[in-house]
């Protein structure tokens, strides 16, 4: 009777041990470029042990992936051309093909790079999306050019838009994007356009910068005693440290 129930503890301790030693684990898969959710990317791995399944929100959930074993991301019309193995608790990894599970149930973000295609789609559907830009009737060098009431606060608000794009990071690109923007005579800022460009990733993310600002109004331009249409330019920098 006792070496029944010695074994059955052993049995008990076993069952509990295997399933106490299960890993879960969680992977968001990003849009390198702007930041959305990958809906169509898809989960493979090396280990036949290894189950995935996706939750409602569109993240990965990873069940019994042991350490050292490799999960693989992908989706169509994304790439990736980085491999590394990501060492932080939080740290974005790009390392799709060779990236070794460390982090028991976290969020790992994976970003995945859109190729020439789906660039093209994701920034035309933007474009498309704010409007045609129109600079009719624009008084080129008014007697009064526009002007914000604070410009620490202006630049300050625009600043917080900005995002460094992390393939331009890895590029090593920077410089200072010129963006153009019509002051009406109410003095909102509209038809936001790129005037000089450093490097595409960093044009768009200027763009986007502008165009999502919530910017305070500007005293509008006049010319001949009357308020009239200005372009402006506005300068967004970007600095590696």
């Amino acid at each position: 009777m006792k070496i029944t129930q010695h074994i059955l503890i052993i049995v008990l301790l076993t069952i509990c041990s295997n399933s106490f030693s299960q890993s879960l684990y969680y992977f968001k898969i990003v849009n390198i470029d702007n930041g959305e959710l990958v809906l169509n990317a898809i989960a493979t791995s090396d280990s036949k042990k290894c189950s995935i399944s996706k939750t409602s929100d569109g993240i990965f959930k990873v069940l019994n992936l042991k350490n050292k074993q490799k999960i693989t991301f992908s989706a169509e019309n994304y790439e990736s051309k980085h491999y590394y193995r990501p060492k932080k608790k939080y740290e974005i990894a790009r390392d799709l093909y060779n990236m070794f599970v460390l982090h028991d149930k976290d969020t790992m973000v994976i970003q995945l790079l859109p190729n020439e295609k789906m660039l093209s789609k994701i920034w035309g559907e933007e474009d498309a999306a704010y409007g045609v830009i129109d600079t009719t009737n624009c008084i080129k060098h008014p007697e009064n050019v526009p002007y914000p009431n604070d410009t620490l606060a202006f630049f300050t608000i625009l600043n917080k838009e900005v995002r460094y794009p992390q393939q331009a990071i890895e590029e090593n690109s920077q410089g200072k994007v010129l963006i153009g923007a019509v002051v009406e005579i109410d003095g909102t800022i509209t038809n936001v356009h790129l005037i000089r460009s450093i490097d595409r990733f960093l044009d768009r993310a200027a763009l986007r910068a502008v165009r999502n600002a919530k910017l305070p109004k500007l005293n509008p331009a006049i010319d001949n005693g009357k308020t009239v249409r200005c372009v402006i330019t506005i300068p967004v920098t970007f600095t590696l440290n």
